[in-house]
């Protein structure tokens, strides 16, 4: 298995050359090796903080890169418009059950989805909203659920912004 430390987020956990090509193009730049401890992951969270600290503040970041994500499904907009419209249709649930979960304090159910949430956002090239996912995610699995609910915040602001351009994307009929 081939491995890669790219320049720009993170990505999964032992990634193949696949994998971290997909990764880039969603905006990671870095990994989290097996077997990492408690302090590999602090500091993934740390990393990944700090990245997200001026990008919140900045909305000089794209929601999204149309050229990257056609890239990701091989210039197939038949299949991109399919995509699209299943995010679009799944996602207002996912982000209410991670309201529900951060509500409830719910730290598996709230992990559960901020991962299934991440996966949805890869399809697309959505630096912000992917990174927002991933720092969630990282936080529960860190323990940090009082950050892990103001990280929520920022999942459901950035997916809702996904969102919008990508329904404007589906409205303008990709050719």
């Amino acid at each position: 298995m081939e491995s890669c430390q790219p320049e720009r987020g993170l990505l999964p956990v032992n990634a193949m050359k696949r994998d971290c090509e997909r990764g880039l193009e969603v905006g990671s730049d870095d990994d989290l090796s097996k077997p990492g401890g408690s302090v590999d992951l602090s500091e993934a969270i740390a990393q990944c903080q700090n990245r997200l600290a001026p990008a919140a503040s900045s909305d000089d970041s794209p929601v999204f890169d149309l050229t990257g994500t056609l890239k990701g499904v091989d210039g197939d907009k038949s299949l991109l418009r399919e995509l699209v419209a299943i995010f679009l249709e799944d996602t207002p649930r996912l982000l209410e059950e991670i309201r529900k979960a951060a509500t409830e304090r719910d730290s598996r159910r709230l992990s559960y989805v901020a991962h299934a949430l991440k996966g949805s956002i890869s399809n697309f090239s959505a630096r912000p909203a992917y990174e927002a996912a991933f720092l969630l995610e990282l936080l529960v699995m860190d323990g940090n659920i009082e950050a892990a609910i103001s990280a929520a915040d920022v999942v459901t602001r950035r997916t809702e912004e996904l969102m919008a351009e990508l329904s404007l994307l589906l409205t303008s009929a990709v050719d």
